[in-house]
């Protein structure tokens, strides 16, 4: 009985601590859109934060989150707890949050470099899979640029 109350006390306090990353990342931190960090204080514990929904791509957040939440695990390291900020109804019910920060506890001192790793691989992956992600290419003449004959022609023939 007491080791499930320790257990419970711990659940707690890492949840208060990822609620108070995730305000701070969002209030304070939101330009840089993501990170993470390790404790000093507390050996072997990890954080990480992202203030970048998907606009054009609900779910692929989740999808990156859960994707790095089990490579990490099967590496030993374990989410203590996860918050989102700020959390607010909307007209429909649902609830919406913006910032995401996430308590990992890792078994040893290469728990960061394994984050940062695995963060890193599954954002890229996400970039170069996701059609909303590529650049759309916009030819234009450049300014000032005098046009030759056989493109004024062109132009005025699609004008007509």
């Amino acid at each position: 009985m007491n080791d499930r109350k320790s257990i419970d006390v711990r659940r707690r306090a890492a949840f208060e601590l990822a609620c108070d990353l995730a305000r701070e990342a969002h209030e304070d931190n939101f330009g840089s859109r993501r990170g993470i960090g390790f404790f000093e204080d507390v050996p072997n514990t990890l954080y990480l934060y992202d203030n970048n929904p998907y606009k054009g791509a609900p779910g692929q957040r989740e999808a990156e989150h859960r994707e790095l939440r089990e490579c990490l695990a099967r590496k030993g390291i374990l989410v203590a707890g996860t918050a989102r900020y700020p959390t607010w109804g909307t007209e429909n019910g649902d609830v919406g949050e913006y910032t995401i920060a996430t308590v990992f506890i890792a078994p040893d001192e290469h728990g960061l470099a394994a984050l940062q790793d695995e963060w890193t691989r599954i954002l890229d992956a996400s970039y170069q899979a996701a059609e909303i992600f590529r650049p759309l290419i916009h030819p234009r003449r450049a300014p000032n640029r005098k046009m030759s004959r056989p493109e004024r022609e062109r132009d005025e023939g699609a004008n007509e």
